[in-house]
């Protein structure tokens, strides 16, 4: 999961025999707030929420007709959709209407289409698409860097819905290679990228969580234990568990400000690179690449936290074991762990830094869950 960044995604709350109404649908929006009202229309530009015109850059989330709660994001960097029987597509929403929901791939009957999610509008190239040149960038990829380090993640909440604290910690190497695509900056210029490719992987996750409070009256829900394990390289870079990119120092370019270390909320963190410049990077950690796509089964998932355990009063919400486990896992943190930095220079070689911010918990827009994040790489030159 994910996280997973900036999205409410804890719960996903199915409401069991839900008719439509025009007060059902919602539009979450990146500084956390909610509106909801009857969605009559979205395009590329923007949705139409009672009445209303929002800017489709201000969008994180479209829930359509009440059926779920706001859903868990696997892939925090890119468009997807959640039908209602909670099979994810990943695909870019191009319209909707009041029948249909049209994406850049196919077409759903409305009433299919649970959640819309929107990822934020990057420069071509920042999301790890191949650009137009692609197959001659590859050509000339070349190992530049090695990086070695630690990413450290903390989720706590304390709310309506109950509390939780979840710690993860990664041990990981990676690759900086060149030749991967370019960005364009602020005022048109194009900067080269590096891919980050991973090379090692560990980590160690801890869970303490008891949601008992609100709609889990009289019920509970707990997590908690221990997991740990190692993720081959192959395999973390089939399934995305660590990938990420570097806006490359080419030519003379002076040394940007720092990032900030605190911010007011994780829709902030994740503007701060934006637009690109030289020494900017970014590296995403995420297990959600081990959904069994061929048959949606969350077995292989779900056996990255053996050690934690999944308890409580409360009925699962899911038949399966394993999808009911992974549910109650929060997705930005541990899952969708994102670190955004800047190198001061072309070759330094100590990385390391730290972001902290709020962002929407299990409940309501005012719960709020507090990230803390830490890093510190060495990094070497090939």
């Amino acid at each position: 999961m994910v996280q997973s960044r900036f999205f409410p995604i804890l719960a996903i709350v199915l409401v069991a025999g839900c008719s439509r109404s025009s007060a059902d649908d919602e539009i979450i929006l990146r500084d956390g707030s909610v509106r909801r009202g009857e969605l009559s229309a979205c395009t590329a530009d923007a949705c139409t929420l009672g009445g209303a015109s929002i800017a489709r850059p201000a969008i994180v989330l479209i829930g359509l007709d009440g059926r779920t709660r706001a859903p868990k994001i696997p892939d925090p960097l890119h468009d997807e959709l959640q039908l209602t029987d909670e099979t994810i597509v990943p695909a870019t929403m191009t319209a909707v209407d009041a029948a249909t929901v049209v994406t850049d791939k196919a077409r759903y009957p409305r009433e299919r289409v649970a959640w819309i999610y929107l990822a934020p509008k990057l420069p071509a190239g920042a999301q790890g698409a191949p650009s137009s040149s692609s197959s001659a960038t590859q050509a000339k990829s070349s190992v530049t860097y090695e990086w070695a380090g630690t990413i450290k993640a903390e989720n706590k909440y304390d709310g309506r819905e109950g509390q939780y604290k979840w710690q993860a910690s990664y041990t990981v190497k990676f690759l900086e290679v060149d030749g991967h695509g370019s960005v364009s900056g602020a005022a048109g210029e194009s900067y080269d990228t590096s891919e980050f490719i991973p090379s090692a992987f560990a980590y160690s996750i801890s869970a303490d969580e008891t949601l008992d409070k609100h709609v889990y009256d009289p019920g509970s829900i707990t997590m908690s234990g221990n997991a740990s394990g190692e993720i081959a390289a192959a395999a973390a870079k089939q399934k995305n568990v660590l990938r990420g990119e570097l806006v490359r120092f080419d030519g003379a370019a002076a040394a940007g400000a720092p990032p900030a270390t605190s911010f007011d909320s994780d829709s902030v963190y994740y503007r701060i690179n934006y637009p690109p410049a030289p020494g900017w990077f970014e590296i995403s950690v995420s297990f959600a690449g081990f959904k069994n796509n061929d048959n949606g089964s969350d077995k292989d998932w779900r056996a990255l936290y053996q050690g934690i355990a999944r308890g409580g009063q409360a009925a699962p919400f899911f038949a399966d074991p394993d999808a009911d486990f992974i549910h109650w896992v929060p997705a930005w943190m541990p899952e969708g762990t994102v670190v955004i930095g800047r190198l001061a220079s072309p070759d330094q070689s100590d990385v390391q830094g730290s972001a902290t911010f709020p962002r929407q918990g299990a409940g309501d827009a005012q719960d709020r869950e507090q990230i803390t994040l830490t890093w510190e790489f060495r990094r070497t030159r090939q």
